[in-house]
């Protein structure tokens, strides 16, 4: 009786506490179960010889490829987890073939028995709810329901600075093996993996999409020679238009006949004005030697081309500042030379363009503030670039369990 007040009491807990299945999974994925004592619910003993293999594809069962042993038997397939033994039906999976080879059903609570598709056999499972750690179910509870602008705020500040360093280095390099296979899909040259780049740094944060309607026509019918060529620049010069005018044609002939006001101009420094970073990123184009910039073989050598041209811009009074010339090393040359590297298979390109990061100073923004203001202050480009990152693809969406800094945190 006492045992059993005990379970009741316990899922009342984890019941408050909202317990999702992908803090399961990841239990499950880390083996943070006492199964050398448990049974399934039938009674029987079992082992689990394979963890089996997780599907982070969304559809299917969780795990593939696992294999149990149960009365002597080896079972090989699929392991199935569930809040609820019943979320079996709720989510359909009776009526869906790619469930027929679950070896294995692991629940949070047994509500109910479930059975093979048109079977009376019932899938083996086994409830784990009175076996999870206390301590790992609080502090994942934590990070849920934490309002801090870091889910795991204040505990990351008692972690070694090597685990959060580590996790900045996968979170950048996926950062870049992600915009690598966007322009692998697009066959994209290395001409057109600038003007992209470019395209995306100039229209920041707001524009971005007009300013890629700026460059949609080159590399095709307005090469002229070696001199890149904006269906802008013919009818500008063609009509004698002065950088002035630039801005009022550029709607009917470039964005699809958008209207001006479709360029949003709210929250802009008159430096940083959309009129001022077209007629600066126009004049850019007309310098930029694009058949030169083979020549630039290594990021470094790329950074000096940079500001010589930036010289050149100053003289035409559109040069841009040290931290803006920043902004495009950062997310146009170190990009376009991790790209070169997988290009070409030469892994010194891109040891030298992260050389290139370590050696800047760290950025400045309102996501670096967000780490100052919890203790990690990053030491160069490399780390802001990280922690910038981080954020946004997992802090801000607190997904903690896929983060290495919220798994050890977890883990301890």
């Amino acid at each position: 009786m006492m045992k059993r007040r005990f379970k009741s009491a316990f899922f009342l807990i984890l019941k408050f506490m909202d317990v999702k299945e992908e803090l399961l999974h990841w239990i499950w994925s880390m083996r943070r179960l006492p199964l050398f004592k448990m049974r399934l619910v039938d009674g029987r003993e079992f082992q689990v010889l394979n963890f089996g293999i997780y599907n982070d594809l969304g559809s299917g069962p969780d795990f593939s490829d696992g294999c149990v042993l149960i009365d002597g038997i080896e079972w090989h397939g699929a392991i199935e987890i569930h809040v609820k033994s019943s979320d079996w039906y709720k989510h359909n999976h009776h009526n869906d073939p790619n469930y027929g080879n679950v070896v294995l059903h692991v629940v949070l609570q047994h509500d109910r028995d479930v059975f093979y598709n048109r079977s009376n056999t019932i899938i083996p499972t086994i409830e784990i709810g009175n076996e999870l750690e206390t301590g790992v179910i609080q502090k994942y509870h934590y990070f849920r329901t934490n309002k801090h602008s870091l889910p795991c705020y204040p505990m990351i500040q008692e972690l070694d600075r090597i685990y959060i360093t580590s996790a900045l280095e996968k979170t950048l390099l996926s950062k870049y093996e992600k915009r690598i296979n966007f322009w692998e899909q697009k066959l994209f040259t290395d001409r057109q993996v600038i003007l992209w780049s470019l395209a995306q740094v100039f229209g920041y944060p707001y524009n971005r999409d007009l300013f890629l309607g700026l460059i949609k026509n080159y590399d095709s019918e307005y090469i002229e020679s070696s001199e890149v060529k904006t269906l802008i620049d013919i009818v500008a010069e063609k009509h004698k238009m002065t950088p002035s005018d630039w801005l009022a044609i550029r709607n009917q002939i470039i964005c699809n006949k958008r209207r001006v006001d479709h360029w949003k101009t709210g929250g802009y420094y008159p430096s940083k004005s959309p009129s001022y970073r077209i007629e600066q990123f126009i004049a850019l184009m007309r310098t930029i030697d694009f058949t030169g910039l083979d020549r630039c073989s290594t990021s470094f050598l790329m950074k000096d081309y940079w500001k010589k041209i930036n010289a050149e811009l100053k003289e035409m009074e559109l040069g841009m500042g040290k931290q803006y010339l920043d902004r495009i090393l950062i997310n146009v040359i170190v990009p376009f030379f991790m790209w070169k590297s997988k290009k070409n298979g030469d892994g010194s390109l891109r040891e030298e363009a992260l050389s290139l990061l370590l050696e800047m100073k760290s950025e400045t923004n309102k996501f670096t503030k967000i780490w100052w203001k919890n203790g990690i202050r990053p030491e160069n480009a490399f780390e802001s670039q990280g922690l910038i990152e981080h954020y946004k693809s997992s802090c801000s969406i607190k997904k903690c369990l896929t983060c290495s800094v919220g798994t050890k945190i977890l883990s301890k």
